[in-house]
């Protein structure tokens, strides 16, 4: 009986320690698996504040980023049937303003091409002249108060027109599909 006793208080006794044992494991690897789904839910929220940050700046700022940028670009979309004709104007102002003598300018052969809500029209602009003038033509292009696109610039240097240089410009004239395309319901 001595011997029951003892082999049951062993039996007992084991089981007792390793119960406490197996929990201790058991509820590590729990408390490790919670770990590990609160870090993936606090990035998640941290994401979604950001998120939340960038759409109520955007809704601060964007809708009046928009309207400046319909300020800053309507004035430079043309509007009319008659753009071309300007747009070929002021360039050969600009070209006599700064001593360019010679030029041409000509609708290029290739199509209109559009998009949503703008045509563009292809123009070719041939000029005779030095570095700092073509310098100077492009730089008063790239300020000019409507959207003018130098596609390509070609620079030949012939011997009977030295100093000056044979340039021919590939430029794009942006044209409004409808009257207002940037018009805004706010």
């Amino acid at each position: 009986m001595n011997r029951i006793v003892k082999n049951t208080a062993i039996i007992v006794g084991a089981v007792i320690t390793f119960i406490p044992l197996f929990l201790y494991l058991n509820q590590k690897k729990i408390n490790d698996s919670l770990l590990s789904q609160q870090i993936d839910l606090q990035r998640k929220l941290e994401l979604g504040e950001k998120a939340r940050e960038a759409i109520e700046m955007f809704k601060r700022k964007g809708l009046g980023n928009l309207k400046t940028q319909k300020e800053l670009l309507a004035p430079k979309i043309p509007s009319n049937e008659q753009s071309p004709l300007i747009i070929s104007k002021q360039l050969s102002r600009i070209a006599l303003d700064i001593g360019i003598d010679k030029i041409s300018i000509s609708n290029k052969k290739r199509e209109k091409t559009s998009t949503a809500n703008l045509y563009r029209l292809p123009l070719s602009v041939n000029l005779e002249c030095t570095y700092q003038r073509l310098c100077r033509f492009l730089n008063k292009i790239s300020s000019a108060d409507r959207l003018i696109v130098i596609e390509e610039i070609s620079i030949e240097r012939e011997e009977d027109i030295l100093p000056r240089l044979d340039v021919t410009l590939e430029l794009s004239l942006e044209i409004p599909k409808v009257v207002e395309i940037y018009s805004l319901h706010l």
